[in-house]
This record gives structure tokens, sequence and C-alpha cells, in this order.
């Protein structure tokens, strides 16, 4: 089990921020129709596992938020929806991943060939770029992964 982190006004509303919620359901929750249904709340306490937020139990008003942004999330990410009872099919929790003992993180994308790439003007390809993957297990001095990460507004739930 995680260790609970301090949990502060700012991460509060950090923990809480439609931002966040998103980009954590856009990367956990997947729409699956051969998953079994589950209830609203495996998510919610998914949720707050992964982001060590669990301190947040004890305010019911913050638990209802959490629990309607999740679904707003679901319906708005993945065209999930909860029914009346809090139900939710079609969808399928995915672990947390590691790769060579580092937390992988994968963001979906569109497509994997960038053809205006930023990298034409500094002169390093004339053509577009191919984006393999978004983090990986090795830490090269001149990889730029790391800076582009930290700046993403979809990795800052997970910091």
């Amino acid at each position: 089990m995680k260790k609970l982190l301090k949990l502060t006004p700012k991460r509060r509303r950090t923990v809480l921020k439609p931002n966040s919620v998103k980009a954590w359901v856009g990367t956990f929750v997947r729409r699956d129709p051969g998953a079994a249904p589950m209830q609203l709340d495996e998510i919610v306490n998914r949720y707050l596992e992964d982001t060590r937020a669990g301190g947040l139990r004890n305010d019911s008003a913050s638990m209802e938020a959490l629990r309607q942004g999740i679904a707003q999330a679901l319906s708005r990410v993945w065209d999930i929806g909860a029914d009346g009872q809090s139900l939710v099919s079609i969808a399928q929790l995915q672990a947390f991943m590691k790769m060579g003992g580092k937390a992988c993180f994968t963001i979906p994308s569109a497509t994997v060939l960038n053809i205006g790439s930023g990298f034409s003007h500094k002169e390093l390809c004339d053509r577009g770029t191919i984006t393999g993957g978004t983090a990986c297990m090795y830490s090269c001095a001149y990889c730029s992964v790391g800076a582009t990460m930290f700046r993403s507004p979809d990795t800052a739930i997970l910091r």
C-alpha cells in the first residue's frame, strides 16, 4: 500500500482539479465492452490510491465532488456512463505500469507521425518526426522527454 501524502489545501485543489481527474481517467480507465460492471466507488478508490490522497475520504463534500468529477470525465473521455446505482459498465481499470523499475505513463495520441514538427526550424530534421513513446526506461543526458513530460498538464496528477 502506498504511503498517504499530507493533504494540504493546495494538494486537495490539485487532486480535485477537473484536468487532473480527466488526465487520470484518460490514462487508467479504458473502454472495454467485455469488462464486468463495477461500482463508481471502485474507480474513485483507485484514484485516491494512485494519487495518495486517501485523506479526502474524511471530507464528504470533497468525496462527492470527486465522484461527480470522475463520472463526468468518464463520459467525456471514454463515453462511459454510470447508471442510477453508480454502476459503470464497459470500463476497465488499467494497472499502474513500470518499465525498467520506473513508472511508465502513456498518453493516448491521435497519431504517431508528426508532419509539422517543431524540430525542423532548429534544423534537427527535414521532414516529419515519429513519436515512438512519451517515456522510456533510460535516462539519456540529451533526452528532452523529462522536460517535456514535466510541463505536460497530463502528468501533473502523477507527480
